[in-house]
């Protein structure tokens, strides 16, 4: 009897030891808890919680046993983050989020709540208690009291902001880009070939046999010949006679095709200058001397 009774107290302690040993396994960490605000959340805020352990040196999140989302009518969990070491503790963050509120402003519990961890190597949890913090809903008298205004008023007309100065700038840098930019195209542009060709002598002498021969002028023979001097000696920078075609063109053996027109009309212009006979072109004559002075032209263009 006596030894049926000390088998069944022996076992009793056994059994006691046993749960003590299993809760000392399983035994919550002390943590050191720094909380929020209490007051003052909306619908979408977030209550960020931070714990130090103080009761173990290694601890790591037990990621495997993370639970997020929903945990009650007003609160759901978005994150649990290891935070790093702090004061040679490690440290914890939890965030809950405000799902819901009540018609008015109203007091109410976030749960405690169990997160489970790995300290030093071994499993444990932290047990971070309830708290009570304030939520109210998004309302305009909310809004209006934020930062202590009474009513929502519409923003002050500051009027139109003058642009005077930054475009007399603008004027000013344009300015200073342009002229050394002008200067530059003006030095490298080459205006010589541009002008060049309205300055020739035979072109301009051309243009202005043109001129006469719409004007029908009686004195068409005088004035073409004196165009046709004037450019001939320009171009060979000489007077030239009948006799000095030959020896004027050699030096500039472009010319030496028309060798026989230049002379044909030299002599027909000492006929008309020098001599007791009258000259007067005819239409065939007026159409060679016109096709002469343009291929001098198109020669001192460079085109033929």
């Amino acid at each position: 009897m006596i030894g049926s009774l000390l088998c069944a107290q022996l076992r009793r302690l056994l059994l006691l030891c046993l749960i003590f040993v299993v809760q000392l396994a399983r035994a919550d960490l002390a943590v050191e808890i720094t909380e929020p605000r209490q007051f003052g959340y909306v619908l979408g805020d977030k209550i960020e919680r931070v714990f130090l352990v103080e009761s173990a040196k290694n601890v790591q999140l037990n990621k495997e046993k993370l639970r997020l989302g929903r945990i009650d009518t007003w609160f759901s969990v978005v994150d649990t983050r290891d935070l790093g070491v702090s004061a040679n503790k490690p440290k914890f963050s939890l965030t809950y989020q405000v799902i819901n509120v009540p018609e008015a402003p109203s007091m109410v519990q976030i749960a405690s709540r169990k997160v489970d961890v790995i300290a030093d190597g071994k499993p444990a949890f932290v047990q971070v208690p309830k708290l009570l913090v304030t939520i109210a809903p998004l309302t305009p008298r909310l809004v209006s009291n934020m930062g202590g205004l009474e009513n929502i008023q519409p923003d002050e007309d500051v009027g139109m902001i003058s642009s005077v100065n930054t475009e007399n700038r603008l004027q000013v840098y344009s300015l200073i880009l342009i002229l050394p930019l002008s200067f530059l195209i003006f030095c490298w542009v080459p205006w010589d070939k541009f002008l060049k060709n309205k300055n020739l002598p035979f072109n301009k002498g051309r243009r202005d046999v043109l001129i006469l021969l719409k004007l029908k002028q009686n004195n068409f023979e005088e004035k073409s010949f004196r165009i046709f001097h004037n450019a001939l000696n320009k171009t060979f920078k000489k007077t030239i006679f009948v006799e000095e075609v030959r020896e004027a063109c050699e030096k500039i053996p472009s010319y030496i095709p028309l060798i026989e027109e230049l002379e044909y009309f030299l002599r027909c212009s000492q006929k008309y200058f020098y001599s007791n006979e009258s000259f007067k072109f005819t239409s065939e004559q007026k159409e060679r001397f016109c096709r002469l002075m343009n291929k001098l032209a198109l020669i001192e263009k460079g085109l033929a």
